[in-house]
């Protein structure tokens, strides 16, 4: 079970297998693997559709992939959105994995895929509701006639 933190810890629990009620004074669960930090509050955590890696995100702006096997270094760690919009709001991946679609802040959508050990941005997309409610205001704003 991953379990992201306030303070932008990352860690890995393991799956409880005990039925019933847990005894009276259970000591606390330990981590069987704790990953690279973020600088800011956890907030998404996407395991993909195989189960091969762990997507972590959060309010610092950052977006990482982890291997679930064991390796605890980040693969990817790119700062995909700007902390002081929001950071990332939620991360998804497409059914086959290559691609990453992350959204944040005022920053919109951003997909990204794996190209070797490169990330390439392949496109950004906002909601433009408030660049048209604006552009009409402003229509209505010169077409209003003073006697």
């Amino acid at each position: 079970v991953a379990v992201g933190f306030a303070g932008g810890g990352v860690k890995l629990f393991p799956v409880p297998t005990a039925t019933g009620l847990p005894p009276p004074k259970q000591t606390p669960a330990a981590p069987m693997e704790s990953l690279m930090p973020h600088d800011q509050l956890v907030s998404c955590l996407h395991a993909s559709r195989d189960g091969a890696w762990l997507i972590s995100a959060s309010m610092d702006g950052s977006v990482r992939r982890v291997p679930l096997e064991g390796a605890p270094q980040a693969e990817m760690n790119k700062a995909l959105h700007n902390p002081y919009n929001g950071g990332v709001v939620q991360v998804c991946t497409s059914r086959d994995n290559l691609l990453v679609i992350s959204t944040g802040g005022l920053d919109g959508i951003m997909a990204w895929s794996k190209s070797d050990a490169e990330l390439a941005a392949l496109g950004s997309w906002q909601d433009d509701d408030e660049d048209e409610q604006e552009a009409e205001e402003g229509e209505e704003e010169a077409g209003t006639e003073y006697e």
